[in-house]
Formats: structure tokens, sequence, C-alpha cells
């Protein structure tokens, strides 16, 4: 639910008709699927989930009771090391947001939409973080904190990250800065770490 259901909200409020409809559809499969796993352990509460998901989908109702228990060669076709993979970059770089945030905007702060700078080492990564620029930005808000204001991309031959900006690693080639200046008295936060590296 934190990650795939805010990760769709962009796409399920756009205009792309067909991208809604597969998006609806692994949704559907991963509920049907999941439910009938959780039965065994949930049997009432995925009971009347399933009666709910066949009304919301047109199918007839029927007890989740006799439907099949899904195997793990049914599901082979929907594996993707791919998507795995692209999933994983996008959730640790929304997940890097988040920590700095959560490091350096406190109270009031929380609901600062900083400026965000993603420093790429490579084109591969660069185009990829332009490909997914919504899903990091609506997984790198919380309830309180809005998405960031903005996203830049910055490589070695375009742009730069500005001064007085917080660095997290995501990876070997993946950086995120999160811009403090103007927002956080930086003198103060140098002051604190100096203290709690003594």
């Amino acid at each position: 639910c934190e990650v795939y259901l805010e990760a769709i909200k962009p796409l399920m409020q756009s205009d792309d008709a067909a991208a809604k409809l597969m998006t609806m559809t692994t949704l559907h499969a991963c509920l049907h699927h999941g439910l009938r796993l959780l039965h065994p352990f949930m049997p009432f509460v995925t009971e009347e989930l399933f009666h709910r998901l066949a009304l919301l989908t047109g199918e007839p109702r029927r007890t989740i009771m006799l439907a099949p228990y899904p195997e793990a060669a049914a599901t082979d076709a929907f594996a993707s090391p791919e998507a795995d993979e692209t999933m994983e970059l996008a959730m640790g770089i929304a997940a890097a947001i988040r920590s700095t945030r959560a490091a350096y905007f406190k109270g009031e702060l929380e609901k600062h939409a900083p400026a965000i700078y993603v420093r790429c080492r490579d084109a591969a990564n660069a185009s990829f973080v332009e490909q997914h620029l919504e899903i990091v930005s609506a997984l790198s808000r919380t309830k309180i904190s809005p998405p960031p204001a903005t996203i830049d991309i910055v490589t070695d031959d375009k742009g730069e990250v500005p001064r007085g900006c917080a660095a997290k690693v995501v990876n070997g080639k993946v950086e995120v800065h999160v811009l403090l200046a103007g927002v956080v008295d930086l003198s103060k936060e140098v002051g604190r770490i100096q203290k709690a590296i003594g």
C-alpha cells in the first residue's frame, strides 16, 4: 500500500486511459492473489473483501473458500528483474529524500517543499530518474510533508548542485541533495554536527 498505491496516484489522475487500465489490472491481480493467500489466516476479512472486489469489477459473487489457492508457478509470468531494479532505485531515491527532510525540516518546516537535486554519475541513471520523476515525487511525500518543489537532475556535463545542500548517497552512482540554504540556519547545523562528532 505505501509504495504501489502512492506511486500510481499521479497516473490515475492523468488522462492516459490505456495506462490507467493496465495499472488497475495490475492492482486487481495483486488484490486477488493477496486475498487468496491471506484467507487461511484471516478468513472473515478476506471473504468480505473478496465479495467487494467482485462487485467492483462486475464479476459473479462467490466465496473465497472455493477459489484456488495461488501457486508460485502461476505468478512466474509477472516476474521482472528489470522492474524490480527500477522500483528499488525509485524507492531508494524517495527514501533518501524523506530521511534527509526528516533530519533537517522539523516543526513548521515539515510543510516546506524543498528543491531537490539528484546527481547521477552516468547517463542511464539520469535517464531513469527523468522517466520516473512522478513516481519519485509521489513517494517522497509523507502525511505532513508535500512533494518536493522541484527535482532537478544533475550530471557531470549538465547542471550543478548549489551550495547549501544536505547530501545522501543512494548508491555508487546516484546521490540526493536537498537544498537547505535560506530555510535552515546552516551555522546552527554545523554547530550541532560538530557537537555530535565531539
